[in-house]
């Protein structure tokens, strides 16, 4: 693990959620990988106090409205938290608040590859061929064309996956970026 203990996520709204989380079940048990809440890491926070984290969340969240982000296909990598993931669109929405979300924090902006993580595993191009076309075949996953994102989380990742802590999950408000 790294010296990592509180990370920003996106969540789908509840239906979309539910249904990415039985695809990752899915694959969990099918595959032997970690199973885990579906999310879009926005951002790794620098510091590992908890109640500066939570005021982050709570600032953030008060000023973004719920949006939609455009799926833009299914990816591989070799890095085991790509191993198999939902490719999202920059969408202005994501990028506006990735960049606020930066500033907030006193972080640099840096480069972004938004995506919901299907699969954690290490490197093995077979496994991953069949994790991704299981994926493929998948209605729930191909029918979908966009994630509404509603909800942003104070996540506690000092543990093993499995062992991951959503601290605090806050929806978004209905004021404009």
């Amino acid at each position: 693990m790294s010296d990592t203990k509180f990370v920003l996520w996106l969540l789908a709204q509840s239906d979309q959620g539910q249904v990415l989380g039985n695809v990752i079940n899915d694959l969990a048990v099918r595959f032997r990988s970690p199973s885990f809440l579906p999310h879009v890491t926005l951002l790794p926070l620098a510091t590992r106090d908890p109640s500066t984290a939570e005021r982050t969340v709570s600032t953030l969240a008060a000023r973004v409205s719920p949006f939609s982000v455009s799926i833009a296909g299914i990816d591989t990598e070799p890095d085991y938290f790509r191993f198999l993931t939902l490719r999202l669109a920059n969408d202005p929405a994501l990028v506006e608040l990735r960049e606020q979300a930066c500033q907030l924090a006193g972080l640099p902006v840096t480069p972004f590859q938004p995506h919901i993580s299907l699969m954690y595993h290490g490197d093995n191009p077979a496994l991953q061929s069949s994790a991704r076309e299981y994926c493929l075949a998948q209605p729930a996953i191909a029918g979908t064309e966009r994630i509404v994102l509603n909800r942003l989380a104070l996540v506690d990742i000092s543990a093993a996956v499995e062992q991951w802590q959503v601290l605090q999950a806050l929806p978004l408000a209905n004021s404009s970026l």
